[in-house]
């Protein structure tokens, strides 16, 4: 299963992801392929936000961190609207 691969890494996956959006230098609400696009995406990435995106990504690193217990620092602060 992906997940049991997936499980003991999954809290930085989740702070790298946080730190690609965070990065990107795209200027767009709606992201770009290299942070938040798919460029599969049969809906033409009608619905999504890059700061939403980095909400959602703080949110569950935050809670991960909370159950786990990872010594893992965040970086940035907690502004949910930067990207």
């Amino acid at each position: 299963m992906i997940f049991m691969q997936a499980k003991p890494i999954f809290t930085n996956l989740l702070q790298k992801a946080l730190e690609l959006v965070r990065a990107c230098p795209c200027s767009d609400e709606k992201g770009c392929p290299n942070c938040i696009q798919h460029v599969a995406c049969t809906e033409y990435n009608a619905v999504i936000s890059k700061s939403m995106a980095t909400v959602v990504l703080q949110c569950a690193l935050e809670q991960e961190l909370k159950i786990h217990g990872s010594a893992i620092c965040l970086q940035g602060d907690n502004n949910y609207g930067d990207s």
